[in-house]
């Protein structure tokens, strides 16, 4: 599937969601949970259309990996289970630094020097991934609770920014102070 391809089928399934009364942007988490999907074997989070693509499957648990990822951590797939499309893009690689015969360059160590090379045109894969909902054997996703005050940090930010009062005509004068703590609670 080309990035086209895959951009629309996000597309129609979110316009569908959104006509259902299902959209993913609805608050579905429970505090102290991540509800940002990512990749528990490596801590990568998902960016971009991926977000929003697995958003839009409706799993409650944030957790995402490839059918590998899964057998190399001793979980199986349950049977049936099918995968959702994630799309990642490579900017660049990793080449063999070889000297002036054409041959690799070797270190102390016997390894080949590599050295990081930017693509001329970057390269878009497809990957399918299963949610932790669809794998045996994962644990439970462990909850986090906030060790944070939210107002506390919000009336730190607001003393840290120093405030100007600021004048306008008849009710409309009000401090930067005011208007923050307005939109942050």
């Amino acid at each position: 599937m080309n990035n086209d391809a895959f951009v629309k089928n996000v597309a129609s399934r979110l316009i569908e969601q959104i006509r259902n009364g299902t959209a993913p942007w609805q608050k579905p988490w429970r505090p102290g949970t991540s509800f940002l999907p990512f990749n528990p074997t490596n801590g990568t989070r998902y960016k971009g259309i991926n977000v929003i693509n697995l958003l839009a499957r409706g799993h409650s648990d944030a957790r995402w990996m490839t059918y590998r990822q899964a057998q190399t951590k001793g979980y199986q797939v349950r049977r049936g289970e099918k995968g959702t499309q994630v799309q990642y893009w490579r900017f660049d690689e990793e080449r063999k630094i070889k000297d002036s015969n054409g041959r690799p360059v070797i270190d102390a160590n016997g390894e080949p020097h590599t050295e990081k090379v930017r693509l001329e045109r970057p390269q878009v894969f497809i990957a399918y991934v299963f949610n932790a909902e669809q794998i045996e054997g994962v644990p439970p996703a462990p909850s986090r609770e906030c060790s944070w005050n939210p107002l506390e940090k919000a009336e730190q930010l607001v003393q840290a920014a120093n405030p100007k009062l600021q004048h306008g005509a008849g009710d409309r004068s009000t401090t930067d102070r005011q208007r923050i703590r307005s939109i942050c609670l």
